[in-house]
């Protein structure tokens, strides 16, 4: 079942993207006009902010059809309700033959073991479970982003003093909530990164408290069981044990103050896999091997393919490039939600396969950091839907490939944003001198 390409016109995308976009800074504008004005006019924002929200997920719902991604969702948790392994065997092997439908048929990559970790296999079990059909993928969208919602709110109250505490809150929500990639790649694509979103935002919550962090450790668990990208928080959480020991040691109480949370996660990490153990070999080479071999839309690889490396020799570079940036960070960060935002961001800039729902995972650290501080990041979210340019190319020219002026696009406004912001900062450090 491939995707109709007229439901993939660019300058139709770019038109939703620019009009969302505008909506967002027009929002920010009048929450901060009206922060100090009378209860009716902030009651109005609130209600038109919940309307537009809900009607904007409701279009994209009806008028995007969704990611050929979801047939593979669909098509293996159909398998995992039948008993069976998805990672026995590839999708197109004759084995499959009595589930090769027309579900399998709209599949990419049929020819590719499966990479979604056993949580997310469980999820698309149950989702196949309560309607057989790709739509459900898009209708469960909106109920976790109603999670999402929820804990975006309460980690809000826990940052904001009382007197900007309104204003800063609702500035959270409209950034997450009418933002274009959010809207395309959820409830429009039907995209289950809204799981792994879900996740952080439940971990960067739990993290604030002593009391609830237990629960950040639960959700780390979870959330490496959706995407595998989540490992790379573990060295800054390995930091925070070694530090937290040496404190709890001093005092004699070490037993008491962290290693049963980490061990919390481990557990919960293993138990899930308790199915599929025989197989996590197979499904950890298929890892590897997606790692290796995939890439496109990816600003850093196509520098280093040009300057003539060998496009596999360009994705061990990337990735090498990646895991020295995350130990910087590690060191650097000071809390959760910093560290969360600046590792993705770091992946997202370096790795050789980039596709526009992956920038789905920045824009809740976009809404708690704020845009003044991320602009050129949150700018990417709209701009990057030049991504789907690609399957223009593909009815064309039956090539799967991103055209230059796309890549010089995207990476030139990011490269260009970045730049401005370093400026910025070094001319305010100036003049605190």
């Amino acid at each position: 079942m491939e995707i109709p390409i007229d439901n993939l016109n660019l300058t139709g995308r770019l038109i939703f993207i620019c009009l969302f976009l505008g909506l967002t800074a027009s929002f920010l504008l009048w929450i901060n006009a009206v922060r100090n004005s009378a209860p009716a006019n902030k009651k109005l924002l609130i209600l038109v902010l919940i309307v537009l929200a809900c009607l904007a997920r409701y279009w994209v719902y009806v008028a995007v059809p969704a990611s050929d991604d979801v047939n593979r969702y669909l098509w293996e948790g159909r398998l995992v309700l039948a008993g069976e392994s998805p990672y026995e065997v590839v999708a197109d092997d004759p084995s499959r033959a009595i589930y090769q439908d027309e579900i399998w048929q709209g599949m990419n990559h049929r020819d590719v073991m499966t990479v979604y970790p056993p949580l997310a296999q469980y999820y698309f079990a149950a989702a196949a479970w309560i309607w057989d059909d790709l739509r459900v993928f898009k209708l469960l969208a909106g109920l976790f982003e109603g999670l999402i919602f929820f804990f975006l709110w309460r980690w809000s109250r826990l940052q904001n003093k009382p007197k900007l505490s309104w204003s800063s809150r609702w500035s959270v929500l409209a950034i997450y909530a009418l933002n274009p990639c959010i809207l395309l790649s959820f409830m429009g694509e039907g995209h289950y990164d809204y799981l792994f979103v879900l996740s952080m935002v439940v971990m960067a919550y739990a993290w604030q408290r002593t009391s609830t962090r237990p629960w950040a450790w639960v959700a780390l668990a979870c959330a490496i069981q959706i995407k595998l990208v989540a490992v790379f928080f573990l060295p800054w959480l390995g930091l925070w044990i070694l530090t937290t020991w040496i404190k709890a040691f001093n005092k004699r109480q070490w037993l008491k103050e962290w290693w049963w949370q980490p061990a919390l996660a481990i557990s919960l990490f293993f138990i899930l896999w308790l199915p599929y153990l025989q197989d996590m070999t197979t499904w950890w080479e298929a890892t590897q091997y997606f790692g290796k071999n995939f890439h496109g839309n990816s600003g850093l690889h196509v520098l280093l393919v040009y300057s003539g490396i060998e496009p596999q020799l360009a994705n061990a570079w990337c990735i090498k490039i990646f895991m020295a940036l995350v130990m910087l960070i590690s060191f650097a960060s000071k809390r959760i939600e910093h560290l969360m935002f600046m590792v993705l961001a770091a992946l997202l800039m370096t790795t050789p396969l980039l596709t526009y729902w992956y920038l789905s995972w920045i824009v809740v650290f976009i809404a708690m950091l704020g845009i003044r501080k991320t602009w050129p990041l949150w700018l990417w979210t709209g701009v990057g839907v030049v991504y789907y340019q690609a399957y223009i190319e593909r009815s064309i020219l039956g090539i799967w490939q991103h055209p230059v002026w796309t890549l010089f696009l995207q990476w030139g406004i990011i490269a260009l944003g970045l730049l401005i912001v370093c400026i910025l900062a070094i001319l305010k450090g100036k003049n605190h001198r």
